[in-house]
């Protein structure tokens, strides 16, 4: 009776650890950005952006065009943006706090 309990939990151990190898939250942010940069590039024609686009040397021209842009769009593209913007500071912020905990990599031995 006890053997087929330990067997039991323990196989249900075992699924919880590998479920969380495979579905961890950072995981879940990347699937969450590929996504909606694939909506937001079947809603919007990239090249034409591209094409109508300042240089980007040109800060002024390039915030204009930017911003007026997104003000004069659909509200699925820019509900789209936003899960864009919002997905991509939260991986950035990620990976910044990846590498100041990781080991070997502190600001005292460089």
């Amino acid at each position: 009776m006890e053997n087929k309990l330990e067997q039991k939990i323990m196989k249900q151990v075992t699924r919880v650890y590998y479920l969380k190898k495979v579905f961890n939250p950072l995981m879940f942010k990347v699937y969450a950005l590929v996504v909606a940069l694939v909506g937001m590039s079947s809603l919007i024609s990239l090249t034409n952006v591209f094409k109508n686009m300042p240089s980007l040397l040109e800060i002024g021209k390039l915030y204009t065009f930017t911003s007026s842009a997104i003000a004069n769009t659909e509200v699925s593209v820019q509900f789209v943006l936003a899960i864009v913007l919002i997905v991509g500071v939260l991986l950035i912020r990620d990976t910044i706090k990846n590498f100041t905990h990781a080991p070997g990599l502190s600001a005292q031995q460089m």
